[in-house]
């Protein structure tokens, strides 16, 4: 991870959050991997204080788990749980879905037509980036905050299995 330019426009918390839970969802930190306030500090270029900040919000969000003077430790995602994640989202991304179709707009149609159109000549992390950016118009087009969450803790959960199952097939 490199510094956070002293030219940012969000909060340094905001910042660092960003950074450590894409290192979480990308697999940069593994499941075990711990992690430290002060080494976070020293790699980001920034304070403490916005890092444990950050560090406190995955630990909320259940990416980390907290142990008193020993620091922040990756969660892992465990493989009973796979059939819970994919039910709940399914469950979360059709109701979304159900939604959207009522209270779409225009320009959020077009993104999609223009979303599907890039699909079908992409393959590999293209067409998964894609695939997230379609979602992502469903859940801001259902215009409930609550589901928005809670399909993106899901959407979470699927990210961090399927680099568990990628890493250690079953």
């Amino acid at each position: 991870m490199q510094s956070i330019p002293a030219s940012r426009l969000r909060p340094l918390r905001d910042e660092a959050y960003d950074r450590l839970r894409a290192a979480i969802l990308n697999g940069m930190h593994q499941p075990g991997d711990w992690l430290r306030e002060e080494e976070i500090s020293q790699r980001l270029g920034i304070s403490r204080m916005p890092v444990r900040e950050s560090l406190r919000r995955l630990e909320n969000e259940g990416f980390l788990e907290h142990f008193p003077n020993r620091g922040s430790r990756v969660t892992e995602i465990q493989s009973e749980d796979m059939a819970n994640i994919y039910d709940a989202r399914m469950f979360a991304e059709s109701r979304m879905a159900k939604l959207a179709a009522k209270r779409i707009s225009k320009e959020q149609l077009q993104r999609m037509r223009k979303n599907l159109d890039a699909s079908a000549q992409a393959q590999g992390s293209e067409l998964a980036r894609l695939a997230g950016e379609f979602n992502e118009i469903i859940m801001e087009a259902c215009g409930s905050m609550a589901l928005k969450l809670i399909g993106r803790t899901i959407a979470d959960l699927a990210i961090r299995l399927r680099h568990k199952t990628h890493n250690n097939p079953m």
